[in-house]
């Protein structure tokens, strides 16, 4: 190929890319084990194993909790704290770990930008 073909293709695939819009995905994080009963709204949900996925909504992040069979629970507005993270190799890393006083489980998605968080209340 000639050199001008190859600066051809080159500006064909730059206006691709920049005139197609980006859609961010949604990050499935697996299924975590809430190893007690919690309260979301007014409803009571039992200890056991959840899906969990972390979505984009008009620029705020949101937990979408499933249950095991895959049905969609609920949904629940992700807490943002913006952190300078060390390099990472991996897109994200997964954090869980019950907070003093055993009052809530925390969900933490640690990503190279920010870390996004989900709390649920406990049942006493």
């Amino acid at each position: 190929m000639k050199p001008r073909s190859y600066c051809l293709s080159a500006l064909l695939i730059l206006v691709f890319v920049v005139d197609s819009p980006l859609v961010a995905q949604d990050l499935n994080l697996g299924n975590i084990h809430i190893p007690r009963a919690f309260v979301h709204g007014d409803t009571s949900y039992e200890a056991g194993v959840y899906r969990l996925v972390l979505t984009e909504k008009e620029g705020d992040p949101w937990f979408h909790v499933h249950d095991a069979q895959g049905n969609r629970l609920f949904e629940e507005m992700g807490v943002v704290k913006t952190e300078a993270a060390p390099r990472m190799r991996r897109a994200f890393r997964l954090q869980r770990e019950m907070l003093r006083g055993y009052e809530y489980y925390r969900v933490r998605v640690i990503q190279p930008h920010r870390w996004v968080m989900a709390y649920f209340l406990l049942k006493k």
